[in-house]
């Protein structure tokens, strides 16, 4: 008795939106039969998408019982605490974090409120990302700038001891949140999160802004990522476009190989290691795990690190990123999209055996790392021309937060080969 009884338009020989009149459309039975199969097939979900959506959560669910419940068991027998988070604290998620900072980049009091300030970037699909820069203080003429891309769950503070070392230095410098972290925006839908549709882009705006706004249009940046950070920079660097237009003059990737090594190098026991990833695939669950008790698990694999003792604030500044609304989605979505609608390798790209990468390239990686082992580092000289590799003794996944000062080292030798 509630139904509407206003005629579906197309009997009446109208089109909504287009307004055509009826003898445009014709009377043929057959066409009308077949715009309402089109109809009726729009709106179909097909067999197909439950039986995807069956076998993502199949799997997902044996993956998450075979990694969540050791990780957490492990926590706990390894004496990792986790601090108390307040609901009601204010969320600071930008540059005035320094505050937190000391001049030698540990926890304290020291880096005034303007050294670092926020900038927002648009990106080439009308994404808005956030990014802590210097402020210009302390520059130095002749000085490269340096961008610096995070991983998961992390955000730009990440960086923070690289940033307030290099800015000492003169150096101008900046780190962004990524898509979907922090202050920047997050699209809805995994098809937004697509590696080399929308990522590599966001990564070539940024690259762009240093550029421009940092290094007068002349200085090529120097591009520094972690963990999904390096994972999309790779492809970025390694495209023909961004090769022949010397976007960077160098890439230095913490704890990522260049992604076809990753690939062809694939072993049992990595696969083991990122078993996690199928887990994170399946839809809402892994939200909701990590999202549990005000993200206690965020926390747990954050302060899972080997030397470091990371502050309460920062490990709360994670928590406080992810319990944001939809930000665990939209850091999710990078693994979806990766898995679910990677993209295809292109004849036209560096980094493989046949067209190893030209660009002068560093590798750090953590010996401790749980995450990515040996095997995946494999052969690098076959895919990168220019390349050097250091290994990190009593270093996990976590590699600038365990070992700032090799890391900042590493970099400023890099530098020096650059100039």
């Amino acid at each position: 008795p509630n139904a509407s009884l206003e005629p579906h338009p197309r009997l009446y020989g109208m089109v909504i939106g287009d307004c055509k009149p009826h003898t445009e459309l014709g009377t043929d039975p057959n066409t009308i039969a077949k715009n309402s199969l089109s109809d009726r097939k729009a709106h179909r979900i097909m067999p197909s998408t439950y039986i995807n959506l069956g076998l993502r959560v199949f799997f997902g669910t044996i993956a998450g019982a075979l990694k969540i419940p050791p990780f957490v068991v492990g926590a706990w027998m390894k004496g990792i605490e986790v601090p108390t988070y307040n609901l009601d604290a204010a969320v600071q998620l930008g540059a005035p974090l320094l505050r937190h900072v000391s001049g030698d980049g540990s926890s304290g009091s020291g880096v005034t409120k303007d050294q670092f300030v926020d900038v927002t970037i648009t990106t080439k699909d009308g994404v808005k990302l956030h990014a802590v820069v210097d402020a210009g203080l302390r520059r130095k003429k002749g000085k490269r700038p340096i961008v610096f891309v995070h991983g998961f769950p992390e955000l730009w503070v990440s960086w923070h001891e690289q940033l307030e070392h290099f800015a000492a230095a003169g150096h101008p410098v900046i780190a962004m949140d990524m898509r979907g972290y922090g202050m920047s925006d997050q699209p809805k839908g995994i098809e937004n999160y697509h590696v080399t549709d929308h990522l590599v882009e966001d990564i070539r705006a940024v690259v762009a802004y240093a550029t421009t706004e940092l290094g007068g249009g002349k200085a090529k940046p120097l591009l520094c990522a972690h963990d999904w950070g390096a994972g999309i920079c790779w492809p970025y660097v390694c495209q023909q476009s961004t090769v022949a237009n010397q976007e960077v003059s160098g890439y230095a990737s913490l704890a990522i190989p260049p992604t076809a090594a990753f690939v062809e190098n694939m072993s049992l026991r990595q696969v083991w290691a990122s078993l996690y990833m199928i887990f994170f695939n399946m839809p809402w669950l892994p939200e909701k795990i990590f999202l549990a008790g005000n993200a206690w698990l965020v926390a747990a694999i954050m302060k899972d690190c080997k030397r470091a003792k990371l502050p309460q604030w920062l490990v709360n500044t994670y928590r406080a990123n992810v319990l944001q609304p939809g930000a665990m989605e939209a850091q999710f979505n990078y693994y979806r999209s990766s898995i679910q609608n990677g993209p295809k390798p292109n004849e036209d790209d560096y980094g493989t055996k046949k067209k190893p990468l030209p660009l002068p390239t560093l590798i750090i990686r953590g010996m401790d790392d749980s995450a990515l082992g040996d095997d995946i580092f494999k052969c690098l000289d076959k895919y990168l021309e220019d390349n050097k590799l250091v290994e990190l003794e009593d270093c996990s996944h976590w590699i600038q937060a365990d070992c700032p000062n090799e890391v900042n080292r590493e970099i400023e030798v890099f530098l020096g080969k650059l100039a």
